[in-house]
Order: C-alpha cells, then structure tokens, then sequence
C-alpha cells in the first residue's frame, strides 16, 4: 500500500456515544451507518438519529466503532506510546 492509499484509509476506533457527533460512520451490526443528529435525550440517554435507519437512544458511555482514518488513528497511538500522552476522551469540534 501506497501513502496516498494509507491516507485514504479509514479504520474503526471505539469511541464512547458521548463523544460521536453528526456525521461520523459507525461501524453497526448491519455494516457502516451515518450519525445523521445526536444529541441528550435524558441525564443518562442520548438520541441518535442514524440516517435511513431511524431514531434510537443510546447509553452515553457505551463504546461505539466510529470510523477515523488511518493516520488519525496511527497518530493518537504513537502520541501514547512515545510521548506518554493521556487518553481523557474528549473530541474537538469537527473531528472525522
């Protein structure tokens, strides 16, 4: 595989349903599904809209398969394992 295909590249990274947002390609039972709205439903639910699939509530801190690409992925890693860096699971507006 080339560089430009790596870049190309897309891999499944759980990731907490608090942390999903609008946009994002789960990886689902019935394969990829797009989070079409999402947001708090109750104090311990959140409503997620998945597109041509319908309404569902979900638990916030259940994990999720969202899918992120490869670099992304391979970066937060190495981040960890060479600079010692913390996971505190928290995504910026905006993020793939």
């Amino acid at each position: 595989m080339t560089a430009i295909e790596l870049t190309t590249c897309w891999a499944p990274v759980p990731i907490r349903w608090r942390y999903v947002q609008p946009g994002d390609v789960i990886a689902g039972k019935g394969g990829l599904l797009l989070v079409a709205r999402i947001g708090l439903e109750s104090p311990t639910e959140w409503a997620v809209t998945i597109a041509e699939h319908g309404y569902y509530v979900v638990d916030p801190d259940e994990m999720v398969s969202v899918l992120v690409p490869i670099p992304e992925r391979d970066a937060g890693a190495l981040t960890v394992e060479q600079l010692g860096a913390v996971v505190i699971g928290r995504r910026t507006a905006g993020a793939a």
